[in-house]
């Protein structure tokens, strides 16, 4: 009986993990959908090249918390992601997220935009970040079922 008791706990507070993973990461992807609506309507300003950049730092931000979700939601289903790689692959493994080749493009542009600063076209660029936007938003109401 105590142990069903103590595994109820350990279930509550594994839940509890996910909730709190889920907080920061449905901030940041509205923080860079905020930031890219604002990037497209200033074009032509001269702040553009720094209100890029302000998008691709919340497009890496953004990328740490959806992977650490995937992590606590791994490990709530009793999976191991020690990784943002096998994060993403045991988010295709219970089915939160689709298109393995976009999330490994994905991976791609926030390992280049962290070590390698002229790695990406910024057109390519924004284009993976508007639809990270939809597929982290996607990942979150699944995981929020969980």
């Amino acid at each position: 009986m105590a142990e069903i008791i103590r595994g109820k706990s350990c279930m509550k507070k594994e839940k509890t993990r996910i909730k709190n993973a889920l907080i920061p990461c449905r901030e940041a992807c509205v923080d860079l959908q905020k930031s890219l609506t604002i990037l497209e309507e200033e074009k032509k300003s001269s702040l553009h090249e720094v209100l890029y950049d302000a998008c691709v730092k919340r497009f890496e931000v953004l990328f740490e918390y959806t992977w650490k979700l995937l992590k606590v939601a791994s490990e709530y289903q009793g999976s191991e992601a020690p990784g943002p790689r096998p994060a993403i692959q045991t988010g295709l493994g219970f089915g939160w997220i689709q298109h393995p080749d976009f999330w490994s493009d994905a991976l791609e542009a926030r390992n280049g935009s962290v070590h390698d600063y002229f790695g990406m076209a910024e057109p390519d660029y924004l284009k993976i970040m508007k639809r990270f936007v939809r597929e982290v938003g996607q990942l979150i109401e699944k995981v929020e079922k969980i």
